[in-house]
């Protein structure tokens, strides 16, 4: 019998688009019919809309309620939660009692988005973008564990991109802001590296980026690809500092867009940056001077870097697009 697939959406943000992609990729290697999605953005809002008092509880119980029914009605062999999804440990609970193998990819921090410590016996499988502690509790509740990092958007693949030589700005950086991201984007700054930032929560702040600020609010693909197009080099920086837990610090969804742009890529010198940056050609730095003298020297041999360049971003829509992830997904699952 051929595996039927039920994807659950996540409601918004950077998370949505990962999981927009990751379900046109199951239907461009499995077909329509093999596949279907339930949008949690469209029942949160519906429910929410319908109830007199809004209550978050109630709203996720029959959002829940909803999946099921859908998911059971398809026929699916398979379920994908995609990260943020809210999907209950009870629902995962009475799939899986109807043989159906319940898997999640967590492309979020397991020190931020602790959810998945509450549904974790739920799943059969489960994909996540670090190891550490969540590899060791899917061993200890014999869940199926695999890494697996984000990948390229596809509006990044086969663009054509300028040569870095020609772009306006020293470094991009997309994301969200946090005291270490500020102060090694600020140290960039006031040492004469010209940036460009973006990213939902940057609103409130106001200091020596805010010249460098091109965007407040989440940021989408089709500005992702102009922003980064007018980089030369991409930064890749953690949320908090990777010296207090360096085999955590896991390289930013976006890291891959970086590449696929044309731009030479900066990123910190951790365990799972290197994993997931395999056979790539990538700058390292431990530190904001550090930072500073890697993309100092990127610089300077900027029109070297581009031959460089130029294989990454091949090699990213060889490689690292989300139609692999999603193969790998299926063969560790089927």
């Amino acid at each position: 019998m051929q595996s039927k697939w039920f994807i659950v959406l996540p409601p918004d943000g950077a998370a949505r688009q990962a999981g927009l992609e990751t379900i046109a990729a199951f239907e461009s290697l499995l077909g329509k019919d093999r596949c279907a999605s339930f949008d949690c953005s469209t029942y949160l809002s519906a429910l929410s809309n319908l109830l007199k008092t809004a209550d978050d509880n109630m709203i996720v119980d029959l959002l829940n309620q909803s999946m099921l029914v859908q998911c059971l009605a398809f026929g699916a062999t398979h379920l994908l939660v995609l990260a943020l999804a809210p999907v209950t440990l009870f629902a995962l609970s009475v799939l899986k009692k109807q043989h159906i193998h319940t898997a999640h990819w967590f492309y979020e921090d397991f020190r931020r988005a602790t959810y998945w410590k509450d549904v974790l016996a739920g799943y059969n499988s489960f994909f996540a973008i670090q190891k550490g502690p969540i590899a060791d509790e899917c061993l200890r509740r014999n869940v199926g564990f695999a890494y697996l990092p984000t990948a390229v958007g596809k509006a990044h693949v086969g663009a054509n991109v300028p040569p870095c030589a020609e772009r306006t700005v020293d470094v991009a950086f997309i994301g969200i802001p946090s005291l270490y991201r500020i102060e090694i984007l600020e140290y960039l700054a006031q040492n004469g590296i010209s940036l460009v930032v973006a990213g939902s929560g940057w609103t409130d702040y106001h200091g020596p980026l805010s010249a460098s600020l091109v965007a407040t609010n989440w940021v989408n693909e089709t500005q992702a690809q102009a922003i980064l197009h007018s980089a030369r080099i991409g930064i890749n920086l953690s949320l908090s500092s990777p010296d207090t837990d360096p085999a955590n610090a896991h390289v930013s969804p976006r890291v891959f867009d970086v590449l696929a742009a044309g731009c030479a890529l900066v990123a910190e010198d951790v365990p799972l940056a290197k994993d997931a940056l395999q056979r790539l050609h990538v700058s390292f730095f431990s530190g904001k001077k550090n930072a500073e003298l890697e993309i100092k020297n990127v610089l300077k041999r900027i029109d070297a870097e581009q031959p460089f360049c130029d294989a990454n971003a091949a090699a990213v829509a060889r490689e690292h697009t989300y139609l692999n992830r999603v193969r790998e997904i299926v063969v560790q699952c089927e």
